[in-house]
């Protein structure tokens, strides 16, 4: 996807507001000694495990505040930090970019979980991990999936339809 498409569906989100294939996050992921970092395990493995197998791509979008319709500030980071980070934690091993952008409102972040991925589902914790302020504890096989506009933990329903949709 060459940056002016990306630029242009990227301003057209911004318009349309959350949707099934993309979440918007007001700050950025921080990882380091943040002890809200495991969101971002949340939220990819969620996008990644999403049924909407007609949409080639998902969407975060860090930087913008979806009730006041504006970009805000966010601190930068690097895609190789988020790339280890999740690596680390979740099996299969999930395939995205990270791009900070230019759109008609400000400078965005940009998480891209590309389709390629969508034939390793399920995506699941490969250790026990805490998550939130009040540290919920996830057990190793943990799961996540995006339905609609949130995200839940996976159950059976959901992991009976990715494997029927894998191997139909």
């Amino acid at each position: 996807m060459e940056n002016i498409d990306l630029i242009s569906l990227i301003d057209g989100f911004l318009l349309s507001g959350e949707q099934s294939v993309v979440d918007y996050k007001k700050e950025n992921y921080r990882l380091g000694d943040n002890p809200k970092k495991t969101e971002i395990i949340k939220d990819i493995i969620a996008m990644a495990n999403s049924l909407n197998s007609d949409i080639d791509f998902r969407y975060i979008i860090v930087g913008y505040d979806e009730v006041e319709k504006k970009v805000v500030s966010f601190e930068s980071e690097d895609q190789s930090n988020f790339q280890q980070y999740i690596n680390c934690n979740v099996s299969p091993g999930i395939h995205f970019e990270y791009l900070e952008i230019e759109v008609k409102l400000g400078k965005v972040g940009v998480f891209i979980i590309r389709g390629s991925n969508f034939n390793n589902q399920p995506f699941l914790l490969q250790k026990e991990l805490k998550f939130g302020v009040k540290h919920n504890l996830q057990s190793k096989g943990t799961g996540f999936i995006r339905v609609g506009t949130t995200s839940e933990i996976i159950n059976k329903i959901h992991l009976d339809s990715i494997y029927e949709k894998k191997y139909n």
